[in-house]
């Protein structure tokens, strides 16, 4: 299992997930096929990723998640939270997490 898997394994079972980091969910976003979008001035980054959808005219439809790159230090709880509900709402947990 590679650690991403892991991180992700830790964060769903984590009931209150303070102790991650803006590059453990990145690591995770990148080993779902996540790409940033273009990069703001800011801190707040923006990954995408396209995946099917058969109720959209064009097939497809874009997954986005939004989060702040704090530089060093965790990344608030607010966003590991938002990120795995937007991965379980469409679908894209890797089964064997």
């Amino acid at each position: 299992m590679p650690r991403w898997e892991k991180t992700l394994s830790a964060m769903l079972s984590d009931l209150t997930p303070r102790s991650y980091t803006y590059q453990d969910l990145v690591s995770i976003l990148e080993g779902l096929d996540f790409s940033l979008a273009r990069r703001a001035a800011g801190s707040h980054r923006i990954w995408k990723r396209r995946i099917s959808d058969p109720s959209s005219p064009s097939g497809t439809r874009t997954v986005s998640i939004g989060l702040v790159d704090s530089g060093s230090g965790t990344i608030k709880a607010v966003y590991v939270k938002e990120t795995l509900r937007i991965l379980r709402e469409n679908n894209l947990l890797p089964s064997q997490v």
